[in-house]
């Protein structure tokens, strides 16, 4: 089928936009009113629940243990965030200047020592109750004199300076196990040799410390049950391009350094948590019983705001999709080879931003009035019909009712030009008997048309072999 006989559903983006702009105060209030009846509607009914809750509980009363919950906990979540704050920067100070964190896990020694501690045997039977207790107060005092401050600054001296007294605590790590009454030291140097170093001082100092711990403690001896010296070397093939790919537990010092990590992670996380508790009950202006906040009804006034103006824009679209219009004139001249003679404005001056309306709806070049369409197109149709030295009566077809004689007397009178009008020239008699009368012819159609049915008119009277002059839209 040729072009001229398709029916293209085309939108007009600009007409439609135009659209818009006209019926704009429209638009504005049920968007509106769309943003407040949300909010309204979910104020409605936390206050319709507040008053069934009010028969149970006044409303006075209820306000007030509203206000003293929020208050408590908001100082809560605000001393929890401080607490936080105060622990994540000590943590990250700590880790900042960790010995541990600073040895090259390429390079590194280690040695734990397992320490046995067990009881000796006496003449008196003892219950199993009574061993325990005594195992469990050897395990603890050699544990608390493995972590005294006493324990780091003798290191510190029997090291000779190797190692600051300040970062022993953190290469040297005891565990105790009262049940088996065994005494765990781990102990991490940046090198195999001072592991080694810091082993034997640690030893030295259980020994003479021995002595000392004898006249508070039950009797017991003292035995090293294991000793091992571990290096990068013999705990795996560490290489640091590859370590994320690799069992952090393979190696000792990878565990305890990520450990720290992982707590300085941990403490942040919370803190976040925390922030994010205060921040929410500080934001939190509760309106009713039922917690309804403002910032709940704003966000419910914004989601009525995007689907009022969504539902009244589309109230607008679907209808103009379906509207009978003709094209603009430029696309009738330019697709369909039509001579506009004259157009008139097709739409009222309402709405928002009128100038831009026009604009974008083609009506800055349409005629006001109908005088001036019917000056405008008798000229441009007297020039035409000179131009071709036309001396036969033009038809107008397609005007109804009153346009009809109006186009006649304004636009067909006076030489050269004499016309005649008629609505209808194939569905009657006396429209077919003025269509064989005449060769020219010029459509009139409102602008409000069926686009299908003005082009098959066209066509057929083309095929007829008349010629169509021009169009007048009004």
């Amino acid at each position: 089928m040729e072009r001229e006989l398709q029916e293209e559903v085309v939108l007009d983006l600009p007409g439609l936009l135009a659209l818009c702009l006209r019926k704009g105060i429209w638009i504005l209030l049920v968007t509106v009113l769309c943003g407040l009846a949300l909010p309204s509607f979910k104020l409605y009914k936390a206050l319709k629940s507040q008053k069934a809750e009010s028969q149970t509980e006044s409303t006075e009363e209820s306000a007030e243990k509203k206000a003293k919950e929020k208050e408590q906990s908001l100082e809560y979540a605000g001393n929890e965030r401080k607490r936080l704050e105060a622990l994540l920067s000590s943590e990250r100070e700590s880790l900042a200047d960790s010995a541990l964190m600073k040895i090259d896990p390429t390079s590194y020694g280690e040695r734990d020592i397992n320490l046995y501690l067990p009881l000796e045997e006496g003449g008196q039977t003892l219950s199993n109750q009574e061993i325990a207790a005594r195992l469990s107060a050897v395990s603890q005092a050699y544990s608390d004199a493995l972590q005294s401050g006493t324990f780091y600054s003798d290191i510190a001296k029997r090291l000779g300076g190797k190692v600051a007294e300040k970062d022993l605590s953190d290469l040297i790590y005891v565990e105790g196990n009262e049940k088996s009454a065994i005494v765990s030291v781990y102990l991490v140097g940046s090198t195999e040799k001072l592991a080694k170093e810091m082993g034997d001082a640690v030893l030295s100092y259980v020994e003479e410390k021995k002595a000392e711990l004898d006249e508070n403690l039950p009797a017991h001896k003292l035995e090293i049950l294991s000793d091992n010296v571990y290096t990068a070397k013999n705990s795996g093939n560490y290489s640091p391009d590859n370590s994320q790919l690799q069992n952090v537990q393979n190696f000792p010092l990878l565990q305890r350094q990520q450990q720290k990590i992982d707590r300085v992670e941990k403490l942040s996380t919370l803190l976040t948590d925390w922030k994010k508790k205060e921040k929410d009950a500080k934001g939190e202006e509760v309106l009713g019983t039922q917690g309804i906040s403002k910032k709940t009804l704003v966000k419910y006034a914004i989601l009525g705001i995007f689907l009022g103006g969504f539902l009244s824009v589309a109230v607008i679209t679907v209808p103009y999709l379906f509207t009978k219009e003709l094209p603009r004139e430029e696309d009738l001249e330019m697709s369909y080879g039509l001579m506009v003679l004259g157009s008139k404005k097709r739409y009222k001056k309402q709405g928002l931003f009128k100038k831009w309306s026009e604009k974008l709806a083609g009506e800055n070049e349409r005629c006001e009035t109908e005088e001036e369409l019917f000056r405008l197109s008798k000229a441009n149709l007297t020039l035409l019909a000179k131009e071709k030295e036309i001396q036969e009566e033009i038809l107008f077809i397609g005007a109804k009712e009153e346009m009809r004689e109006k186009l006649v007397q304004n636009v067909g009178e006076g030489n050269p030009l004499s016309a005649r009008a008629t609505e209808d020239i194939l569905q009657s008699p006396e429209g077919i008997q003025a269509l064989s009368e005449h060769k020219y012819l010029v459509l009139a159609y409102p602008a409000q048309s069926d686009f299908l049915s003005f082009l098959k008119t066209k066509k057929k009277c083309e095929a007829l072999g008349k010629e169509v002059l021009g169009v007048i839209l009004y």
